[in-house]
């Protein structure tokens, strides 16, 4: 099973139009069963990523996907969402959750709050597999990070889950990404984290 996120960077309905970005972005998703793409930001609501998944099945008839959709989200004018695409052949989806940023003393962390999804792998050796995208910027990077506990630790008890998966936060410094010191020190060497 192959499982990836991207960041198609402002990804609208300009970039969809372009044949040759939109015939790249389908080629790319192809590759995988499990793609989170960050950074849509069609502010006409989720036509522009229904059209995504429609061409991606017109391309590849053999390939049907299926698709999840955050709402949109963001402090400022530019709002944001993480679309999940899944092939339904190899996985099911079992639950999803917009995480809600309003922990006591430590409201609205997150300046794009996590979009929680688990899933169900068939023919693999992970049965349950659970993503936490986070699209940070390199200044929120720490913050953000420290808070994934805290998104974890939801996770936990609200689907009594033991084997857990996240994507590493994308869009962060290249000190995190190199030393990985501040992820490691926030969730130490536990078996049952991954990052993808």
């Amino acid at each position: 099973m192959k499982v990836a996120s991207f960041n198609v960077q402002k990804f609208g309905r300009a970039k969809l139009s372009n044949t040759f970005v939109r015939e790249t972005l389908i080629k790319i998703v192809s590759r995988y069963d499990i793609i989170v793409i960050l950074e849509v930001v069609d502010s006409s609501g989720d036509s522009m990523c229904f059209s995504m998944k429609n061409n991606i099945t017109k391309f590849y008839k053999t390939i049907n996907y299926k698709m999840k959709i955050s709402t949109r989200l963001g402090r400022g004018q530019q709002k944001e969402q993480f679309m999940f695409l899944y092939r339904d052949k190899v996985v099911d989806l079992v639950g999803s959750y917009q995480y809600e940023d309003n922990q006591p003393g430590d409201e609205d962390a997150f300046a794009r709050e996590p979009y929680v999804l688990r899933f169900n792998c068939h023919n693999t050796v992970l049965k349950d597999l659970v993503m936490i995208p986070v699209h940070t910027k390199p200044d929120d990077a720490e913050r953000e990070i420290d808070e994934l506990y805290d998104v974890f630790k939801d996770v936990k008890k609200k689907w009594k889950t033991k084997v857990k998966h996240k994507a590493r936060p994308d869009n962060t410094s290249s000190y995190i990404h190199d030393k990985c010191s501040l992820i490691d020190f926030i969730f130490g060497s536990k078996p049952s984290i991954y990052y993808v």
